[in-house]
């Protein structure tokens, strides 16, 4: 579990995503149960760490973070001309991915 105080939380978001890109499994299964935690803070690019997870075709973080109910799959990607990651999923001819996020 993440303890996090209130002021750290946005940091703490940021690290989500910095984790997705990483490839850290332990930090995403961690991050994701922390309800403090905004799954869907967006990093200085406009993607939050679905669309990364997307975007690098990484299926099992794409999996772990569609576990949290509040994650926005059809949030816009900000400077991408309002792509989501379903779109991007399409995109990246990834059947797998798009079937998970679809369903």
């Amino acid at each position: 579990m993440i303890f996090v105080d209130s002021h750290d939380v946005g940091d703490i978001a940021r690290q989500l995503i910095d984790a997705v890109l990483g490839g850290n499994h332990s930090y995403v299964r961690r991050a994701i149960v922390c309800p403090e935690i905004d799954i869907n803070t967006m990093d200085t690019r406009g993607m939050s760490s679905l669309s990364w997870a997307v975007s690098f075709g990484r299926y099992d973080l794409v999996k772990m973070l569609l576990r949290r109910k509040d994650i926005d799959v059809n949030q816009r990607v900000a400077r991408r001309l309002g792509v989501t990651p379903l779109i991007s999923a399409v995109k990246c001819g990834s059947v797998p991915i798009f079937r998970y996020v679809y369903d």
